[in-house]
């Protein structure tokens, strides 16, 4: 309950200081595609990210993400985990929002750090050998709750343009891990104000 009443006033302090900004806020869409091994599958998933970045100040921004991934498995081979089955393939759905630091500034290259929770649905399609030798697909849906650590290297192409390196790990309460790298475009939007 702490933690919770401790997150709610973190939040309300970086939205209040958003909204008190003088100068109309800025925001950015990153949207960018990379790859992400879940751990506890064995499997690198392909992935599409989508950002949504409001900027604080010069070095704190915070933003709320979602990355889609869908994966294939090729082995021909059944995982023996005590009886006869293998994952035809595995969809992934992560939901983060992060409060990101820009940690250093050269020129146009800025490093970012952040960290924030992160919400991850995981559906995989196995394939079961029965006792008559016979297949049969079945779905092990699961929904993990942890927290999301990233690394970001931004290069600016011009004042409303960037491209972007992004690592990231994250970890969950279930035991469920996934560490990705992406790449991505990063788009300035100005919100105007009606004063």
């Amino acid at each position: 309950m702490k933690k919770t009443l401790l997150l709610i006033i973190i939040h309300c302090f970086i939205i209040s200081s958003i909204i008190a900004q003088d100068e109309p806020p800025l925001s950015y869409i990153r949207g960018g595609i990379g790859t992400h091994f879940l751990g506890s599958e064995d499997i690198a998933i392909p992935k599409l990210e989508f950002e949504y970045i409001a900027v604080v100040n010069k070095r704190l921004n915070v933003g709320i993400s979602s990355n889609i991934g869908y994966g294939k498995h090729i082995d021909d081979y059944f995982r023996l985990w005590g009886k006869g089955e293998r994952i035809l393939n595995t969809f992934t759905i992560h939901i983060d929002q992060n409060i990101y630091l820009r940690m250093i500034s050269v020129g146009n290259l800025h490093l970012y750090t952040g960290l924030g929770p992160s919400l991850m649905f995981v559906n995989d399609i196995k394939q079961n050998l029965l006792p008559n030798g016979n297949f049969a697909n079945s779905q092990d849906p699961r929904f993990s709750v942890g927290g999301n650590i990233v690394f970001q290297l931004n290069y600016d192409i011009n004042e409303k343009t960037a491209l972007a390196l992004r690592m990231q790990t994250q970890s969950y309460i279930n035991g469920e891990f996934s560490t990705g790298m992406s790449l991505n475009f990063i788009k300035t939007l100005n919100r105007e104000t009606n004063d």
